[in-house]
């Protein structure tokens, strides 16, 4: 969410992609702004989601978000001892 109590989303997005940026982050806000929206992409979101949600919206963008994260496992070799 954009805004949160401790930190704003961006921040958080920020963040987790500083950790590994392979990470898939959706954006979702009820106070969108094209200026956020940009940035938010720009930071390396898979999407941005505007409130209240379309679910069938959200459930394409979580399909989009694992085959994102199953292209990368495959893409990860395996590490063995």
């Amino acid at each position: 969410d954009v805004r949160m109590a401790e930190m704003d989303g961006i921040a958080t997005l920020k963040e987790i992609k500083a950790l590994n940026p392979a990470i898939p982050v959706l954006i979702m806000t009820a106070y969108s702004s094209v200026e956020t929206a940009v940035e938010a992409l720009k930071t390396g979101a898979l999407d941005y989601l505007i409130k209240p949600l379309d679910f069938d919206n959200l459930q394409a963008t979580l399909e989009k978000a694992l085959a994102h994260t199953h292209s990368i496992d495959a893409e990860t070799p395996a590490v063995t001892a």
